[in-house]
């Protein structure tokens, strides 16, 4: 018997079927993971020796300047912003209820420096990002902040960094482990960071950044500052 493959958003069975495993849904828009078996071993994806622990803190630094623009828009309370060094997706996404549904938004970078900035949402704090645009499609509004998002983060960088695709996913926790585990698993051995949102030690939502390994080089040299 066939699986029916459902859009957890929107219950559309009209859905594409994408290289990375994930499903893009004809209807709504919004890019899912429909399994939730972990799929790829973390342990391929992470090399703690590729920047020094100054760079990941400089890094960190911009990671955090690009959290607290968009973060004081979306939340009315005051969000802490924590950055942590290399850190698995498993240990992340286990700050969340398995059952609880959240909003993904994935940009991929080329240039200077290539990889994937993602930024996950609780379900409960996305409908402020609807009301910021005044826009009544969900899904349009979230690809108006993963620009926004973009836009702030190249600034942080001072690089000649493009944006070459962005993607909203909605899905469960387990299923959106695996659509982030799709998407940087692409590329093996990358450096992986994170900065948590937390409001009363309650994680509120995730900026991760994935540079690509042959990227390395550059994002050192713009770290430091200096220019190409």
């Amino acid at each position: 018997m066939k699986m029916v493959i459902k859009c957890p958003l929107c219950g559309s069975e009209d859905v594409t079927k994408l290289k990375t495993g994930s499903y893009r849904c004809n209807s709504c828009g919004i890019v899912f993971y429909p399994s939730e078996e972990v799929i790829i071993d973390m342990r391929d994806l992470i090399e703690a020796d590729q920047l020094t622990e100054e760079e990941i803190n400089l890094l960190g630094e911009k990671m955090k300047d690009t959290a607290e623009s968009v973060t004081s828009q979306i939340f009315e309370e005051k969000v802490e912003n924590v950055f942590s060094g290399v850190r698995s997706i498993e240990e992340i996404l286990s700050k969340y209820d398995e059952n609880e549904h959240v909003y993904g938004i994935f940009i991929d970078f080329q240039g200077d420096v290539g990889g994937t900035l993602f930024m996950i949402l609780t379900e409960k704090d996305v409908p402020r990002v609807k009301e910021l645009y005044g826009e009544e499609d969900m899904i349009l509004s979230l690809y108006k902040f993963g620009q926004q998002i973009a836009e702030i983060f190249k600034k942080n960088l001072n690089g000649n960094i493009d944006v070459q695709e962005i993607d909203v996913a909605f899905d469960s926790v387990p299923s959106m482990m695996n659509y982030l585990l799709s998407e940087v698993g692409k590329v093996k051995e990358n450096i992986f960071l994170n900065v948590r949102l937390v409001h009363n030690k309650t994680a509120r939502g995730e900026i991760l950044f994935v540079p690509q390994k042959e990227s390395v080089k550059s994002l050192k040299t713009l770290l430091r500052g200096k220019v190409f």
